[in-house]
């Protein structure tokens, strides 16, 4: 019987813990570019460990505006209320031309 006790019971603490920014941005790259640095193909696994790894990274030491992914929603129009009024009256509009016919 094996002994677990030197075993992390949170793997993606411990991988942050050993991960430095190279290592954060070579895994950046390499799922980008799609190989390693070596030119050897990533693996469908390997890009999904990869994504992981980069997100759990971003989170614990990258600011949210410079995530992967992230949406500045400074200046949308989406957040104002007089543009998403005029776009639901249009909807109503289609809507009773859609009923009386």
């Amino acid at each position: 019987m094996s002994d677990n006790s030197n075993t992390d019971p949170n793997p993606i603490a411990a991988l942050l813990a050993t991960m430095t920014p190279q290592i954060h941005q070579a895994l950046k790259t390499a799922v980008e570019l799609g190989h390693w640095e070596n030119g050897e193909k990533l693996t469908a696994q390997q890009k999904e460990h990869c994504l992981q790894a980069i997100i759990a990274y971003d989170k614990a030491f990258i600011s949210p505006q410079e995530r992967v992914g992230f949406i500045s929603r400074e200046g949308s129009t989406c957040s104002k209320p007089e543009a998403t009024q005029g776009a639901g009256q249009s909807d109503d509009k289609n809507q009773k031309r859609n009923n009386t016919h």
